[in-house]
C-alpha cells in the first residue's frame, strides 16, 4: 500500500512458491474513501488474473461483509504496525 494525501495504490502479486515465480501482478489507484471498493476489486482480480477462477457469489458477499469505514481501517493498520515493531520495552 503507498498513500500519498487521500491517494492510495493497492499493489499486489500472486507467486507461484514451487517454481518461485511471479504469476500476476495488479495494481489498482483510489482515494481514501474507496479503500474497501479498491480492495474487493484487488481480490477479484487476483483470484481471475492469478488463480485464474472466478469468485462465486458467496465468496463475493464474504468479501463484501467488511466494517466499511476507512478510519476504523486505518486504525486497525496503524495498530498492526505497532504490533510487528514492538518490543518488550
Amino acid at each position: 500500500v503507498q498513500r500519498l494525501g487521500d491517494r492510495v495504490r493497492l499493489t499486489a502479486q500472486t507467486i507461484a512458491v514451487d517454481e518461485g515465480h511471479s504469476v500476476s501482478t495488479v495494481k489498482l489507484d483510489g482515494t481514501m474513501d474507496q479503500i474497501f471498493e479498491l480492495q474487493d476489486r484487488l481480490v477479484e482480480e487476483l483470484v481471475r488474473t492469478g488463480l485464474q477462477r472466478e469468485l462465486q457469489s458467496s465468496e463475493k458477499r464474504a468479501i463484501g461483509e467488511d466494517v466499511r469505514s476507512p478510519e476504523a481501517y486505518e486504525a486497525y493498520a496503524r495498530g498492526m504496525l505497532n504490533l510487528r515493531i514492538a518490543t518488550q520495552e
